[in-house]
């Protein structure tokens, strides 16, 4: 039986055929990760729960990808691995711009157990990104890579990159919703938002949207909690102008 192919890398003798384990446990971890969410996304659908994931059939897509040993489909994984991670590091430092602190104590005081469920699995989503980040930028992985000739164009060829953009992102979300908040459309949804709940509650914006016509009359959405010490409630606006 033939030996295994070895390649040196500097000082270090790696196996060539590991990289090939190291894709198919990534693989599949991709794979699992993508059916639980396409899973949760249809039992979401059926109970007309709301519903938003960056993960579903493009982790399972990936998945396989790998699984069948497509080298090319390793820096593409792994530069959204890290572009990934670092958005949703960046969103849970700078929380505080998208929600109101005191709103995130009322969830926390209200609904403690899927306020903590919430946030276990954003860090172990976090940690999975950097393990599959870490696993496909080993050096068997590397060498693999080098031996096939396989270079990525623009981005992807420097998947570390996706840390800078990733990050880039939460702070320019900030930027523009600092912006936005100067606008007439988020004062005027609490305005619209009190007629129905009536007074005693404080309000956030956490969405609007702003659609005109050709008939020159402009339609606004806008989705707004409102909360207090014993309540929250979540109150679609919309009005035309």
């Amino acid at each position: 039986m033939p030996a295994p192919h070895r390649r040196v890398v500097g000082r270090i003798r790696i196996d060539m055929n590991d990289y090939r384990a190291i894709m198919k446990k990534v693989g599949l971890a991709l794979i699992a990760l993508g059916t639980i969410d396409v899973a949760y996304m249809i039992y979401c659908i059926a109970h007309r729960i709301g519903y938003s994931s960056s993960f579903n059939i493009f982790a399972i897509i990936a998945g396989v990808f790998l699984y069948q040993g497509n080298l090319k489909s390793i820096r593409i994984v792994t530069w959204f691995s890290a572009f990934l991670s670092s958005a949703f590091i960046g969103m849970i430092v700078l929380s505080p711009f998208f929600m109101p602190i005191n709103l995130m104590t009322t969830y926390l005081r209200l609904h403690p157990i899927s306020f903590i469920a919430y946030n276990f699995i954003a860090i172990a989503l976090i940690i999975f990104l950097l393990w599959v980040y870490k696993t496909l930028s080993s050096e068997s992985i590397l060498a693999a890579l080098a031996q096939n000739n396989v270079e990525n164009k623009w981005l992807m060829r420097k998947p570390r990159n996706g840390f800078i953009f990733g990050g880039s992102l939460p702070v320019i979300l900030v930027i523009v919703m600092s912006v936005s908040l100067f606008a007439e459309t988020p004062g005027k949804a609490k305005i619209e938002a009190e007629k129905i709940t009536g007074p005693g509650y404080k309000y956030h914006v956490s969405s609007w949207n702003i659609n005109a016509t050709f008939g020159g009359k402009t339609f606004y959405r806008a989705n707004v909690t409102a909360y207090n010490d014993h309540e929250i409630k979540d109150v679609h606006i919309e009005w035309e102008k």
